[in-house]
């Protein structure tokens, strides 16, 4: 099942937009030249996550190098469930990408192994099932993960899709191996449950260590896999 805390302080985080970050930016690093910024916008959102759970000893923030990024998803150590943060085209993409090669050099493409044999929601086709990818998807996790590699159990993708720098839906996933979906939750009422609460960036980091979760309507029952 979904955890209800992990999930709700990512919804937060991911109202963390380019406005939340860009008078920060200018200042500090450049009022005439915006590269860099979505990195900036990311790391902003790293550093409210890492607040968020600074007290609690189930639930780390990994901090994951990527050559010139860094990935920053959220694992429960006693379920071993582990998040990952993404938006909606992005992940779009990236499925659409191993569609079109059967492939991907994509990080989750390398962590969904962990679902390995999950039955589709729907009678989805797959369209390629390459074993010999295995090895090395089981060599990059280990680089990824570290120490906490073989306590991964299921990896869920928390997804959401913005207009002009502002969060407007979201929804928890649960993919097989080859992007297939497994499970799929609407999370978009409670995105915006707090809205009031948070106006600013400033304001939501104030609060986050005295943040009370409320209850979230958590995923399907888990399918079995295969035998």
């Amino acid at each position: 099942m979904g955890n209800e805390e992990v999930i709700d302080s990512i919804l937060q985080v991911m109202k963390v937009t380019r406005r939340d970050v860009i008078d920060d930016f200018r200042e500090a690093i450049s009022d005439v030249n915006t590269n860099g910024l979505p990195q900036a916008v990311w790391a902003r959102r790293a550093k409210v996550l890492v607040k968020i759970f600074k007290h609690n000893d189930r639930i780390k923030v990994l901090h994951i190098k990527r050559v010139f990024w860094e990935i920053n998803p959220v694992f429960n150590t006693e379920t071993g469930e582990l998040y990952l943060l993404s938006s909606k085209n992005n992940s779009k993409n990236i499925k659409n990408k191993y569609l079109k090669n059967g492939t991907s050099t994509h990080y989750t493409y390398d962590l969904l192994i962990y679902n390995s044999g999950l039955l589709p929601l729907t009678s989805e086709v797959t369209l390629f099932q390459n074993n010999d990818d295995d090895e090395k998807r089981i060599t990059e996790n280990q680089k990824m993960l570290g120490e906490w590699y073989e306590n991964v159990k299921k990896v869920y993708i928390v997804i959401v899709d913005y207009i002009v720098d502002e969060a407007i839906e979201a929804s928890c996933l649960l993919l097989n191996d080859q992007y297939a979906t497994v499970d799929e939750v609407n999370l978009t009422p409670l995105l915006h449950e707090n809205d009031n609460d948070n106006k600013n960036l400033n304001g939501a980091m104030d609060n986050t260590d005295n943040k009370q979760h409320k209850p979230l309507v958590t995923l399907k029952k888990k399918q079995n896999k295969k035998e």
